[in-house]
């Protein structure tokens, strides 16, 4: 019996890519069609909508950062080629714990920028426009006239 599996493979060329689109029906790479039938693999759509459905308020943009591999697939109409689809063996726990670590993260980073933003406005003397910079100051706006005008 001669598998799908069997024809994407002979159908990939030297270095594993191509289109899988005579095979499949669909305009995919050779790459993704045989992540699609790897049963063990998800798509960060798949365990987005799994998670939502424990009651998380998660999105696929929020997993894809977690997912070990992507491949491209499909096209899409803004970029104006094609898309991509973005695999994970993770389980939805291990998904949630790396989810849930990267926002405290993201809390310690805001936390660490609103004390260097309390410290700077406590003791530090504010200057605007000037040509130089005196010793030891921290520059936290500039304003340059090039080109395009002020940036």
């Amino acid at each position: 019996m001669y598998l799908l599996e069997d024809t994407i493979r002979e159908n990939q060329n030297f270095n594993g890519g191509g289109l899988a689109t005579e095979i499949t029906g669909k305009f995919e790479s050779n790459r993704n069609a045989l992540a699609k039938l790897d049963e063990n693999k998800r798509t960060a759509g798949q365990v987005a909508a799994s998670l939502r459905r424990q009651g998380h308020k998660v999105y696929a943009k929020d997993v894809k950062v977690f997912c070990e591999e992507w491949h491209h697939a499909g096209y899409n109409p803004n970029t104006k080629s094609m898309g991509i689809v973005y695999y994970t063996l993770k389980s939805d726990e291990e998904i949630l714990s790396d989810l849930i670590e990267a926002k405290e993260e993201e809390i310690k980073k805001e936390e660490l920028k609103k004390k260097k933003e309390a410290f700077i406005n406590k003791w530090c003397e504010k200057f605007e426009r000037v040509e130089e910079y005196p010793d030891h100051a921290v520059v936290t706006q500039r304003e340059m006239k090039g080109k395009y005008g002020l940036i």
